[in-house]
Formats: structure tokens, sequence, C-alpha cells
């Protein structure tokens, strides 16, 4: 691990880190990666990976090459590959300043910064850069991405009134904040049964997006996989969604007669679609993070199958009474000791309206 870095160092990989987190909202399901090229401690490039195609390493030289630059050192967010140190060491790279590794059993990169005399430093900000692919390495580890469950309810814990209305409970500030969490996502999740009563768009708004406006352009943000579960093959071409940009699938145990949808064919289990063979399918597919709006139904039936990994409540100070909506639909427990128990990360005012990140004991 760095034992030698100074403050400018670290200014720096907090520079690259701050470059990855940007991409985050342009980039396809990936790993997060930026580096910054450095020149007699002064940040000539910073770049990150945007894309799979091309080696963001190999970009940044590139551009360097254009512009007869040379560099020193390079501070990047996680290990690089052999041909990227092969390459950085061409236009004078002596110090690898890293992050962090996201597969520490691969040496390769080290052998090759040996055997090139190049210095390396390993963790200089590494919680930081460990946080920027937290849902990458939990879908190595887990065979599935990370889900982030997705809930807007009134003081008394309802999601809708009696006769279905829910426009709005929360604020615009609260949905505002939605828009940012559905940009970091890789897929949208939802049902049916939430198309057929809202018609919602489900995907990412531009207008609503004012905190990333003097990040990136318009034109770079990208709108995240929308995954409808219809096993039913209840949903026709009229709806909002499919007319928007960005991709969306049908999830069937059969192919979807709407060809204005993608079926994505996942097998049956008790007459419903399995939903933890969803989930490995969508890990297959090389996603990270599942961003889930849903209707009680199947909000408590990922809960029930152990498939929410974090709640995103958001509360507002209302009261709807208690022949309103709830927020699961969750069985009669008969003792306290089998009532799911929650820990709290992370409570924030948002608008009018609190937001609590919690997980499960």
């Amino acid at each position: 691990m760095a034992n030698s870095a100074n403050p400018s160092d670290a200014n720096i990989m907090a520079q690259a880190i701050a470059c990855a987190e940007r991409a985050s909202y342009i980039k396809a399901q990936a790993i997060n990666f930026a580096l910054v090229l450095v020149a007699k401690d002064k940040i000539v490039l910073a770049l990150a990976q945007v894309d799979s195609s091309t080696s963001v390493v190999l970009k940044a030289l590139e551009q360097l090459r254009l512009a007869e630059q040379v560099c020193d050192s390079a501070y990047l967010t996680s290990e690089p590959s052999v041909l990227d140190v092969q390459q950085l060491a061409k236009v004078g790279v002596t110090k690898l300043v890293v992050a962090c590794l996201l597969e520490p059993l691969l040496d390769d990169w080290r052998k090759a910064c040996d055997e090139l005399d190049m210095a390396v430093e390993i963790g200089l900000l590494e919680s930081q850069a460990l946080a920027l692919n937290h849902d990458y390495l939990f879908r190595k580890t887990h065979q599935r991405p990370f889900v982030r469950l997705k809930m807007a309810a009134s003081l008394d814990g309802r999601t809708a009134l009696k006769n279905g209305q829910s426009k709005w409970i929360t604020s615009g500030q609260a949905r505002q904040d939605v828009q940012l969490f559905r940009a970091k996502s890789d897929v949208i999740l939802s049902g049916s049964g939430t198309v057929i009563a809202d018609d919602p768009s489900l995907n990412v708004r531009w207008q609503e997006l004012e905190p990333l406006h003097a990040l990136i352009s318009e034109s770079q943000l990208r709108q995240p996989i929308r995954v409808i579960i219809d096993n039913r093959l209840q949903l026709d071409e009229h709806f909002r969604l499919f007319h928007l940009p960005g991709e969306t699938f049908l999830v069937a145990s059969q192919a979807h007669p709407n060809r204005a949808g993608k079926t994505l064919l996942v097998e049956e289990k008790d007459g419903h679609v399995c939903l933890p063979s969803l989930m490995n399918k969508l890990a297959q597919m090389g996603v990270n993070s599942v961003w889930v709006e849903a209707g009680e139904t199947l909000a408590g039936t990922l809960l029930a199958q152990g498939l929410v990994d974090e709640f995103i409540l958001y509360q507002a100070p209302k009261l709807m009474g208690s022949l309103s909506r709830g927020l699961l639909a969750l069985p009669e427990y008969q003792a306290m000791s089998q009532v799911p128990e929650l820990e709290i990360a992370k409570i924030d005012k948002i608008g009018p309206d609190l937001r609590l990140i919690c997980r499960l004991k």
C-alpha cells in the first residue's frame, strides 16, 4: 500500500476519481475507470473510460502524441493492463499511482512495471476508488446485479390512495433526486401492472438533471435499459416507454408479441417469472446495478426472495389513511422476531421530504 503519498498526490487522485464519477452518467455498464497524466507535478490530461471499444489509456496517449507531450507519472483509479503499462512507459511514465485493485490476484501488470523499472504505489484514496465500482464488485462476487428498491410514501407509509391516485406524493425535488439515481443505474426494473396503471416513462430526463448540466452535455447522457416483467403478455405498443430513447426488454417465459420491445426469456417458477433467474441473466449481460420502481407485489416478492440489497425511501409529510395502498406486499407475521429489520445507512432532507437509504440487517 502507498505510504509516501503527499497532499498533491491525493489531490491528483481525487481528480481522477471525480473524472470517473462523472463518466458513470455517460457510459454503459462496465468498470468505472479514469486516469490523470502528470508532468513535473502539473496535470497534463485527465480522461475516463466511457466505452469498452478502446482502452482509455491508449486514447489518452494518442492525445499526448498528437500534442507532442510527454509525462512522468500516471494516476489510475484501478490497475492497468499489461499493454497500458507498456504504452505508458513509451511516453515517459516512471511512476504509477493506483488507487485500488479490482482484480488483486492478477499481477501481470505489476511484473510489466518491474521489467520497465516503473515505480508503483497502491492504495491512495482506496476506499473512494472502490466505491466507484461497488456494484461491479458485487456482481462479480454474487453473480447478480446490486438491486436498489425505490419507494415513495406518505408519513404513514402509503403509496397511493385506495382509488389508485398517487401523483404526486413526494415533491419535485425528490423526483429530481430520483432522476440522478436512475441516471447512474444500468437497468430500471418494473412490472406490467405499474406500466398499465401509470403509463410511466421510466427514463432519464435531462431537464430534471440540473446538477449534471455543468458536468456533462445532454448528448452524453445515457438511458438505462428498461426491463419490464410481463409474463402475461399484456403490454402492447401504445405505452409511452416503447416510444422513448433507450432499450426496453419485456421479460416473459415465451416470446412476447410486442415487437416494440425485445423479449428477454426467463423460466417460470410457480406460474411467475423466476426472479433469481432474471437477475442471473442480467448479470450475464454485464448489468451491475438494477433500480426498481414497482408496485407493492413485485417489491414484496423481491424482498421475500432476498433480491433487495438497498432500500431508497422518499417519505413525504402527508397522511393518506389506512385504506390507502401500502409499500410492500408482505406476509402476515405472527411474531416480531419474523419482521425484517433494516439498518438506516443515511437520512437526508430533499426539499420537504425525507430520503432514507436502508439495508437489511
